[in-house]
C-alpha cells in the first residue's frame, strides 16, 4: 500500500511516517462499474486517493450530465469541497471496477502540516480543476445557448421560409398570366392615348415601394373603395380584386379618371388588367426578397454568435449586436408577450472588440431578462438603450420584473452561482459577461428591485494601446 501511495501525486513527498500514519487511519473502498461516489450536493468529509481503475466527473447542466473529468489512479479529489465546506457541485462515478483510499478529514488537515509539498500540490491542482471545469462549462453553456436559441430558430425561419414559398408559387402562377396578356395585347394596334395610359402606369409600378404604404389603413381602405366603384363603372370585371393592387402603387379614382377619359371600356379593361397582373408580381418578387434577407438576417445572427472564439480585435457595432440578440431570441420574446423598447443614440459610433464576444454579453443577458419576465405578470417590457458618454458606450438593459432579491446580489456574478433549479443551469452566465467586460477595459453594474433590474454596461470605445483597426477586420 505505502508503495502504491508513493505513486499518486497527493502524498508522493510525504514522509514514511506521515503514509503509515495515513494507511492506519484510513480505509479502502470498493466500488462497482456505475456506482456513485458523491453526488453534487453532498459535502466532503474526506479526501479520496484513487488506487484502481477509473472515475468518470459529471456535473449536471442544462438537463445534462457534462462529462469535465476523468480521473486514473494516483489522482485525487474531495479536497475543494473539504477545504471550501461547501457542496461538491459535481458527481463522481466509477466506470469499471475501482479501489479507492479514504482519507479522514483530520488526519488530511495534519498533513497539510507535516508534508510542506502536499499544500502547494492541492492548491495548484485546485487551480487546474477550476479552470479545466470552468472551460468545458462555458463550452458546455455555450452550446447549450445555440441549441435554445436553434429550437426558436425553427419558428423564426419557419414562418419567412413559408412566406417565401408561397409567394415563389403565386408568382409562377402570376407571372404566366402576365406573359399570357401580354401576348394576347402585342398585336393590337395602340392609340396615343391608350399609350401614354400604359407608359404613364408604367411609371408609376417603378417609382412606388411595394411595401404597404404608410397611410392610415382606414385612408386606404376607403381609396380602394373608390377605386372599386369606379372600375365596376367602366365595365372592369372582378373590380374587387383588381383594386387593393392598383390602389397599393398610389392610384385613386380621380387619378384614373384623368389619365383615362375618353378612353374605350375595352382598351381600359385590358391595360388596368394587365396593370394590375404586373403589379402582382413585383409584390411577390419583393415578398420572396424580404423573406429571403429574413432568412440570411437570422443566419447571420447565430453565425456572430458562434464564432465568439475569434480573438483578434475588430470593429464591431454594439446596436447592430444587440439587434442580433433580438432577433435570435425573437421567438422567447413573442412567446412570452414582452415589449422592447429602443433608445438608441443616432450615430452610434463602432467599437473595438475581441472578435465577436460581445454578441454572447447581450445574448446572455437578454436571455436573463427574458427568463425573468417569463415569472411575470403584463405588461412584461424590456428597455434597450445605448449612449456615447465621451470614449466610452453605454448600454442599459432594463426590465419590468421581479427584480433579485437583496442578499443575493453581491454574488450573481460568482462562477457557479445560479438560482435556477439544478440542471438547468451552470452558474457561469453572468461570470461569463462580466470576464468578457472586463476583458475589455469595461465595467458592469446591476441595480435591481421589484418592478425594475437595471444591467449597465461601459464599454471604451478603443481598447488602451490596441493599434488601429478597421471594420470586417
Amino acid at each position: 500500500m505505502k508503495e502504491c501511495l508513493r505513486q499518486a501525486k497527493l502524498l508522493g513527498h510525504c514522509s514514511d511516517a506521515d503514509l503509515d500514519r495515513v494507511i492506519e487511519a484510513s480505509e479502502v473502498l470498493s466500488l462497482q462499474s456505475g456506482d456513485l461516489l458523491f453526488s453534487d450536493e453532498d459535502q466532503a468529509k474526506e479526501v479520496w486517493v484513487l488506487l484502481e481503475g477509473e472515475l468518470i466527473i459529471t456535473k449536471r447542466a442544462e438537463g445534462q450530465d457534462v462529462i469535465i473529468d476523468h480521473l486514473f489512479p494516483g489522482s485525487f479529489l474531495g479536497e475543494i469541497s473539504l477545504l471550501t465546506q461547501t457542496p461538491a457541485q459535481h458527481r463522481a462515478r466509477a466506470k469499471g471496477a475501482c479501489r479507492l483510499l479514504r482519507i479522514p478529514e483530520p488526519v488530511f488537515q495534519r498533513l497539510l502540516g507535516t508534508c510542506p509539498t502536499m499544500a502547494q500540490t492541492v492548491l495548484q491542482t485546485m487551480a487546474e480543476r477550476v479552470r479545466r471545469i470552468e472551460h468545458l462549462l462555458q463550452r458546455h453553456e455555450r452550446m447549450a445557448g445555440l441549441g435554445t436559441i436553434a429550437a426558436g430558430l425553427a419558428h423564426e425561419l419557419n414562418n419567412p421560409a413559408s412566406a417565401g414559398h408561397r409567394a415563389a408559387e403565386l408568382l409562377h402562377g402570376t407571372f404566366s398570366e402576365l406573359l399570357s396578356m401580354t401576348r394576347q395585347l402585342l398585336p393590337r394596334q395602340w392609340t396615343p392615348d391608350e399609350i401614354h395610359l400604359l407608359s404613364e402606369l408604367q411609371k408609376t409600378i417603378i417609382q412606388q415601394d411595394m411595401s404597404i404604404p404608410s397611410i392610415d389603413p382606414v385612408m386606404r381602405s376607403d381609396r380602394e373603395e373608390a377605386l372599386a366603384a369606379w372600375l365596376e363603372d367602366h365595365g372592369i370585371a372582378q373590380a374587387w380584386d383588381v383594386a387593393p393592387n392598383l390602389a397599393g402603387i398610389g392610384l385613386t379614382s380621380d387619378r384614373l379618371e384623368a389619365l383615362a377619359n375618353g378612353m374605350s371600356g375595352a382598351a381600359l379593361k385590358d391595360i388596368l388588367t394587365w396593370v394590375e397582373r404586373s403589379v402582382a408580381v413585383e409584390q411577390f418578387i419583393q415578398e420572396v426578397g424580404r423573406t429571403t434577407a429574413r432568412i440570411s438576417d437570422l443566419v447571420r445572427a447565430v453565425k456572430a454568435y458562434s464564432h465568439v472564439d475569434q480573438v483578434s480585435l475588430r470593429s464591431t457595432n454594439v446596436q447592430e449586436d444587440i439587434e442580433n440578440a433580438l432577433l435570435m431570441l425573437g421567438y422567447k420574446v413573442r412567446q412570452a408577450a414582452i415589449q422592447i423598447e429602443r433608445r438608441y443614440e443616432t450615430d452610434l459610433p463602432t467599437i473595438q472588440a475581441y472578435g465577436t464576444e460581445l454578441q454572447q454579453v447581450w445574448t446572455n443577458l437578454i436571455d436573463n431578462a427574458v427568463d425573468a419576465l417569463e415569472s411575470s405578470t403584463p405588461p412584461r417590457r424590456l428597455e434597450v438603450r445605448a449612449a456615447t458618454d465621451g470614449e466610452f458606450v453605454n448600454v442599459s438593459l432594463i426590465d419590468n420584473g421581479p427584480g433579485i432579491p437583496t442578499e443575493i446580489q453581491p454574488r450573481i456574478f460568482d462562477p457557479f452561482f445560479t438560482t435556477k433549479a439544478v440542471g438547468k443551469g451552470t452558474g457561469l452566465g453572468l461570470e461569463i459577461v462580466k470576464r468578457i467586460i472586463n476583458r475589455h477595459c469595461g465595467t458592469i453594474r446591476v441595480d435591481s428591485k421589484p418592478g425594475e433590474t437595471r444591467f449597465e454596461i461601459r464599454l471604451p470605445i478603443r481598447q488602451p494601446t490596441a493599434p488601429p483597426v478597421t471594420a470586417g477586420q
